[in-house]
């Protein structure tokens, strides 16, 4: 039951929805109006609009069982029917641009009010949250555009480096990464760092539609894209759902809608110029939240670079006055770390406000100290599990509970994930150092943490609760917690190290990779150390040539390499199904020939056999005494594109096979992992070894098979 501006208690559902939207939707001001007379600069690519192709991509993108929209129409419609509606759609979405209209139907939308968790008191309407659900039809032409802005977007670098979250490639860990990486870089050299957590009320519903059209014409986007947006953000109502009320329509005079898939690029556009006015500092950007990080000798030199950034002419609080975007400045954040000085450090003297420092804080979900301990977290994570597994506990009876196997699956998909969701910042992977018996790095925090997935295995087996860990671990087929914790910070290291040069993150890893540091250690340097995962020894190989003619290219300079190539094929003829390798080593005139028959066409696939050729091309290599460099070529690309399958496919057991036998060749010869490529060769092309493959593979579909 919220209360109006007075204080006063409003019972009725039409009082508390013209409350709600007041709250949600503030009108513009008078002076936030973007400059007159500017000269855009040029686009920075060229517009075309959306494609059958991509809407029939969209539309199969779509996610069965959602909300349903003001048009009443379910997903599933256009995802079943997308053949009959795609040559009505396309023309329509076309038109939108071509004739510079949005239909009015378009425009309305519900706004779901929802309650924000965790609020100690729902009284005042700044406690709840608007979701919007569009018109369906509107939400795949939006999604489509969505999909040619991020492109663009991020091929052109529109956008400010600072924005790590909401983009392909970034995730909310790099921010944390970024944060934790120049806090102990600072330390490093004797220093201090002072991190200011902004906070704006109602970000993405006070935008000014004119003031963003404004800033995406300055970042390059082409004027056809910016109209559309005009027109789409113009004239737009809304029915506030609550309570199983519906509220009489309201017109929204500004932002942008929550649920729209352009939300997340188009506030990005909004806010760079936040991020780009941060000289002094280093911004971090996650849509709405940033963090402004500065480091000096000193507090008062870390204060005085973040009041700058504040404060001056074209600082942060004149982006928020040009931009009708009002902080609220109760809920600024600072945090002053010194690897020395235990004390939480001076308040921060703002020309609008003063603000205190805190010991902890939280950003994107993780709760910084001022120390970077990360003790606070780990409780924090632990109190997640042990709520997640309480919650399942009623689900695991005896008589009526639910099978073992969907116990098993609700913890792995469910808990592990909000528990161990930043894991790589936050936990060291546990190792025995040489020559010495006591485990190291994060040995506390993980046996903490492993008593959720006792909790879960007890629940999952209906063991005894004096079982031993090992043996619930056993019989519920989970991995032991410490590596089950090496897993997820391995796939982290990995995925950090395949980083484009455009990231923010890619040169701190670049120079993490390079030694270790002595002191102040970074996750960084520590997931980058404990796997030997560097970037450098990362090699990007696209298998698959975009055409046969480039595959032919590609097949000669491998030839010309001078390494060992090996050539696969499979065959169903006569009903019979067989595959076959044949290896040329460089200087030897003998080919060497692998043959295998599956068996009957009628219980094999030719799909099969180019797997199984694929592994008769490892054993093969495994035979030789010395193996630098060798290439595997196939001539069906469905086979190569699967062995950089992570989910499970169509014999996937196969391709399991193919890794085991690549790891064993890797230790029989110890030789590094971008010395052996997959790649795509075309069939019937006169290429000598896979011509020679065809051929043996046809001898094997006859059952005669190596020895």
């Amino acid at each position: 039951m919220p209360t109006n501006g007075v204080g006063e208690l409003i019972s009725d559902n039409q009082g508390k929805s013209e409350i709600l939207y007041d709250a949600f939707f503030p009108p513009p001001g008078m002076t936030a109006t973007p400059p007159i007379d500017v000269t855009y600069p040029p686009p920075a690519f060229l517009f075309t609009p959306p494609t059958d192709a991509q809407i029939e991509a969209v539309v199969k993108r779509l996610k069965d069982f959602r909300a349903l929209s003001p048009d009443k129409t379910p997903n599933e419609v256009y995802k079943r029917c997308i053949d009959i509606l795609l040559p009505y759609l396309g023309p329509l979405f076309r038109a939108t641009f071509s004739l510079k209209i949005y239909p009015s139907s378009w425009k309305i939308s519900d706004t779901v009010v929802l309650r924000k968790p965790g609020r100690p008191d729902y009284m005042a309407a700044k406690a709840y949250r608007p979701i919007a659900l569009l018109n369906c039809v509107g939400k795949i032409l939006s999604a489509c555009v969505t999909e040619t802005l991020v492109h663009e977007a991020e091929l052109n670098d529109l956008l400010a480096n600072g924005h790590i979250g909401g983009r392909p490639g970034h995730t909310t860990t790099d921010s944390l990464h970024l944060l934790v990486k120049t806090v102990k870089d600072a330390w490093r050299h004797h220093k201090v760092a002072s991190i200011l957590f902004l906070d704006i009320k109602a970000a993405f519903l006070s935008a000014l539609p004119e003031r963003l059209l404004h800033n995406m014409r300055m970042q390059g986007v082409p004027v056809e894209i910016v109209d559309w947006i005009r027109h789409r953000l113009e004239g737009c109502h809304t029915h506030l759902i609550f309570d199983d009320f519906t509220s009489a329509i309201f017109e929204i005079l500004s932002g942008i809608d929550q649920g729209c898939p352009l939300s997340v690029i188009l506030y990005q556009f909004y806010n760079s110029d936040l991020l780009d006015s941060a000289k002094l500092t280093l911004a971090l950007g996650h849509i709405d939240d940033v963090a402004l990080i500065a480091t000096g000798s000193n507090f008062e030199e870390t204060h005085d670079n973040l009041r700058h950034c504040m404060d001056h002419s074209d600082g942060a609080m004149m982006w928020s006055a040009d931009h009708q975007s009002e902080f609220s400045l109760d809920k600024f954040g600072l945090l002053n770390l010194s690897a020395r000085l235990p004390s939480l450090g001076p308040a921060l003297q703002l020309r609008s406000c003063t603000v205190q420092p805190t010991s902890t804080y939280k950003f994107l979900g993780v709760l910084l100290d001022h120390h970077l301990y990360f003790r606070k977290h780990t409780a924090y994570a632990l109190t997640k599990g042990m709520t997640w597994v309480q919650q399942f506990r009623r689900l695991a009876k005896a008589k009526s509970g639910i099978p073992y196997s969907y116990m098993r699956c609700l913890f792995i998909s469910v808990t592990v994930p909000r528990m161990l969701y930043a894991a790589d910042v936050f936990l060291t992977p546990m190792r025995t150092l040489p020559r010495q018996l006591k485990t190291h790095r994060s040995v506390l925090a993980i046996k903490s943490l492993a008593r959720v997935q006792r909790q879960a295995a007890l629940l999952i087996t209906g063991a005894l609760s004096s079982t031993a860990t090992d043996t619930l671990n056993a019989h519920a087929s989970l991995l032991l917690f410490h590596l089950l914790v090496d897993k997820v910070c391995h796939r982290a290291a990995a995925r950090l190290c395949t980083l484009p040069p455009s990231h923010p993150l890619h040169d701190q890893v670049a120079r993490a990779s390079t030694h270790y540091v002595k002191s102040h250690c970074s996750p960084l340097h520590e997931l980058l150390h404990a796997y030997q995962i560097f970037p450098g020894n990362m090699e990007k190989i696209q298998p698959v040539a975009p055409s046969k003619a480039e595959a032919l290219d590609s097949e000669l300079k491998w030839a010309d390499a001078g390494g060992i190539r090996v050539y696969t094929d499979g065959s169903d003829i006569d009903a019979g199904v067989g595959a076959s390798a044949v290896l040329y080593c460089p200087g030897s005139s003998t080919v060497k020939v692998l043959r295998y028959h599956l068996g009957p066409s009628s219980e094999h696939s030719v799909y099969k056999a180019e797997v199984v050729g694929l592994v008769l091309a490892i054993h093969l290599l495994k035979r030789e005494i010395s193996v630098q460099s060798a290439s595997c070529a196939a001539n069906n690309k469905a086979s190569i594109l699967a062995t950089k399958l992570q989910k499970p496919a169509p014999g996937h057991y196969l391709i399991d096979m193919l890794h085991h036998d690549v790891n064993a060749l890797y230790r029989t010869h110890a030789i590094d992992h971008c010395n052996l490529t997959f790649h795509w060769v075309p069939g019937h092309k006169d290429v000598e070894g896979n011509e020679r493959a065809d051929k043996e593979a046809k001898v094997a579909t006859r059952g005669n098979s190596s020895p």
